[in-house]
Formats: structure tokens, C-alpha cells, sequence
């Protein structure tokens, strides 16, 4: 394995899924999606970052959306050369997904990202908090499979702002609230912790 790849994340991936030989990664090469773009997509790599698209078995194999790939996901890509597009054989199991609803006539899953370890709720201290959004906020993230956070902003512009973390407590059933300001630095040692 890669310094690159370990850099990626790529140990930690592996002992969270369970992947087999069966996978072709005996020969494959490995590479993480960093970026999506109209049906191509940015894929880091031990090569460095390149595009690439899904190959037509890949196309043609997934019966939804969510089977392709999203950013976050690792992927089995094959390439002709340094100059060349990655070609994506093969979605790699996913650990986590966040993911909202695909407005249109047919409701589908869109995957926003894939294989996160955190989410970042971050709400402001000001007219913007807004208790109900944050629960939807909540919710999205337990459902992703990843840990969420909730962080508070702009605490030195609120007159009670351990007021407004205990609201968010009370419905946070245990996921941590942090309180900041950019301003006087509040929580900012907590938060890069």
C-alpha cells in the first residue's frame, strides 16, 4: 500500500468493510473519487489525480444512481497510460453515505458523499438557529452511518449562547455540541481536537 493511499484513508477503509479477492484487487489499482463532474469524476490516486468515467459494464450493470460512483468512494480503475482517463471498473463497498432525495418524477437516492467518518452540523448563533432544521440535520447524519458534531457559530454575536447549546443538547441524544467564535476563539481548540 501507498503512503498515498494510506493518506487517503485507505487502511482505515479496508478494516471497516469487508473486501475479498473476489473484488480483483490482487492486480487492480485502487484510487479514492475526490471529485464529480457530469457523469466524470476526479480520482486521486497512487499516479497523482486524474478524470476518469465509469466503464460501460459499470453503466450498464447499475440498476440505480446509487451504484455509481460518488465522491468519497473507492474505486477499481484501470488506465492506458500517464496521459490518459481512468476507466472505473468497480464501486468498492461503501462504509457510510450521506444522501438526500433526488427531486424529479421518479424519487431516487442521490448519493452526496460516501465512506465519511464525520459530518459537521454547523449552525449559527443568530436568527439563523433554527432547533426543527437542526433535528433534520441530525437525522441525515445518523442515517449516513457517519458520527456527527454539531457546531455553533458566532457565539460572541449571542447574548445566552449556553442557552441555545443546551437547546441543541436536548435534542442531540448524546452527539457533542461544540460553541465557537472566529472572533474571541471560543471552542476553536475543541473543534480541532
Amino acid at each position: 500500500m501507498s503512503s498515498s493511499l494510506h493518506a487517503l484513508g485507505y487502511d482505515v477503509y479496508r478494516k471497516s468493510v469487508e473486501i475479498s479477492d473476489a473484488d480483483g484487487l490482487t492486480s487492480a489499482k485502487i484510487g479514492r473519487v475526490s471529485a464529480a463532474y457530469q457523469g466524470m469524476f476526479k480520482i486521486a490516486a497512487v499516479e497523482g489525480e486524474f478524470l476518469g468515467k465509469p466503464s460501460g459494464r459499470l453503466r450498464h450493470s447499475a440498476e440505480r444512481r446509487d451504484e455509481l460512483p460518488a465522491v468519497g468512494d473507492w474505486v477499481v480503475f484501470r488506465r492506458e497510460g500517464p496521459d490518459s482517463q481512468g476507466l472505473i471498473e468497480r464501486v468498492l463497498p461503501r462504509k457510510s453515505k450521506f444522501s438526500r432525495k433526488q427531486a424529479g418524477v421518479v424519487t431516487e437516492e442521490q448519493i452526496v458523499a460516501a465512506n465519511i467518518d464525520h459530518v459537521l452540523i454547523v449552525m449559527a448563533l443568530n436568527r439563523d438557529f433554527n432547533l426543527k432544521r437542526l433535528e433534520r440535520y441530525l437525522l441525515t447524519a445518523w442515517d449516513s452511518g457517519a458520527q456527527p458534531l454539531i457546531v455553533l457559530t458566532k457565539a460572541d454575536l449571542c447574548p445566552d449562547p449556553e442557552e441555545w447549546a443546551s437547546e441543541a443538547e436536548s435534542i442531540a441524544f448524546g452527539t457533542p455540541v461544540i460553541v465557537t467564535s472566529a472572533l474571541d476563539g471560543r471552542g476553536l481548540d475543541e473543534l480541532a481536537r
